[in-house]
């Protein structure tokens, strides 16, 4: 659905974004030929656990709480 274009070295923090700016059509072309024509499947395991659970450690080991 939507795009993004960010200039990191003007704008490292991605306060901008250039992709409905005209003037960056052509980058936005070139970069679009990279893109994977089909998604992939979402995976509901990782490393053999529920993903779920996998990125509710990841949170939890950052020194936050996760809900579950």
């Amino acid at each position: 659905g939507t795009e993004e274009l960010y200039d990191h070295e003007s704008d490292p923090d991605e306060w901008a974004n250039l992709a409905g700016n005209s003037e960056y059509d052509e980058v936005r072309q070139r970069l679009a030929q990279h893109l994977p024509k089909v998604q992939a499947p979402f995976s509901r395991v990782h490393n053999g656990r529920p993903t779920n659970d996998y990125f509710a450690e990841l949170y939890e080991t950052s020194g936050a709480r996760a809900r579950k």
